[in-house]
């Protein structure tokens, strides 16, 4: 959440702790990282049972997985727990993913 709302200084700290890649590289991750995780209609880091189901079937398909996981493999507690525990905006409604540039060489 808080480096949806402050991608900048996440991408500073990066660079601060030391980093081979450089800015531009960064600014371009974090970018494509939180388009990943937001929006996050059930909350973030809660499993959808739809596509939980869809990774299931998928795996089976192409013999990753020869049967269903355990019943216990799909779970949300610990992400409901968490969420519980959270103040602010755990769904990112209104989250839009920035443009941009890509620099050469990723600095």
């Amino acid at each position: 959440m808080y480096c949806r709302d402050n991608a900048d200084e996440c991408v500073q700290i990066v660079l601060d702790q030391g980093t081979i890649l450089g800015e531009g590289h960064q600014r371009w991750q974090m970018n494509e990282i939180n388009a990943l995780i937001w929006p996050s209609p059930n909350g973030i880091g809660m499993l959808d049972l739809d596509l939980w189901q869809q990774t299931v079937d998928i795996s089976k398909e192409f013999a990753i997985l020869h049967e269903d996981p355990a019943d216990w493999a799909y779970r949300t507690d610990l992400a409901e727990a968490a969420l519980a525990g959270l103040d602010g905006d755990t769904l990112g409604a209104s989250f839009e993913k920035g443009v941009v540039e890509v620099t050469p060489g990723g600095e």
